[in-house]
């Protein structure tokens, strides 16, 4: 999973292929590609975090003691500015209307 946050107003936002997402500043937005694996985004405060899909249902299915406080820990990375699954585009990019 992707999922974009905006380092000015430190807002997280999953992003669709359906349609691009945008943080609540207005300073980033991006979207999955067709191909619901790699994304696009834009704007010089745009960040994207990963989390792993199958370490994310695992943890959402383990049974959590009533009284904890805390569930199961889950790992997030940041992707690289030279990965192939997400392309820095320019903001009028035309990828993000279709």
């Amino acid at each position: 999973m992707k999922l974009l946050f905006c380092k000015m107003c430190a807002d997280v936002r999953k992003m669709d292929v359906r349609s691009a997402v945008t943080c609540r500043c207005g300073a980033v937005k991006g979207r999955y590609l067709p191909d619901g694996r790699s994304a696009i985004v834009a704007g010089d405060n745009a960040e994207v975090l990963g989390l792993d899909n199958m370490e994310l249902a695992r943890a959402v299915q383990m049974k959590i003691p009533e009284r904890a406080e805390y569930g199961p820990k889950i790992h997030a990375f940041l992707f690289g500015r030279a990965s192939t699954r997400v392309e820095r585009v320019g903001w009028d990019d035309g990828r993000f209307t279709q």
